[in-house]
């Protein structure tokens, strides 16, 4: 019996190290499962996360070419209206210089006429100064002859012919 027992308890030790080796390997195939498994899920996790990057990519670049397309646009539409507004200014800047330009060409066409007709005005009051001036001389030589005759008594009696201013 006691070869009985024992053997019973080696059977009973054989039978538990089986049991442990048995679980170990159960327990090592679960957790290379498990490691399989959780491989599997970072490679999904990376392959799906790569799809995604690709995906924003792809988006980013397509709003990328909507948003340079848009800037070039507004850039044209700046530039046109700039360049409107340009030709406008420029179109009012000459219109007035232009009519500045007129009104200067009138104001000095009446200054030129003025002082054309002042030149005129003066030269009338010279030509009249002078002819005065011709009548004062004639008449002063026509006093100094009065005077000479005035002088002498005996030229006051009997008239000569000398004298211009009886004879006019």
């Amino acid at each position: 019996m006691l070869e009985a027992a024992l053997a019973a308890a080696l059977l009973a030790a054989a039978l538990a190290l089986w049991l442990v080796w048995r679980a170990a390997r159960a327990r090592a195939a679960f957790e290379k499962s498990l490691e399989e498994k959780h491989r599997q899920m970072l490679a999904d996790l990376h392959a799906g996360l790569e799809r995604q990057a690709d995906r924003l990519g792809a988006r980013l670049g397509e709003e990328l070419e909507r948003s340079r397309a848009a800037l070039h646009r507004l850039e044209l539409s700046v530039g046109k209206s700039l360049g409107e507004t340009a030709e406008k200014l420029n179109a009012r800047i000459e219109a007035r210089l232009e009519q500045i330009s007129g009104r200067v060409g009138e104001r000095l066409e009446e200054g030129f006429r003025r002082t054309n007709e002042t030149f005129v005005s003066v030269r009338e009051r010279l030509a009249a100064i002078d002819e005065a001036q011709k009548k004062i001389e004639t008449l002063a030589g026509s006093v100094v002859s009065l005077q000479e005759l005035l002088g002498d008594k005996r030229a006051r009696a009997a008239p000569s012919a000398r004298c211009s201013w009886r004879r006019s």
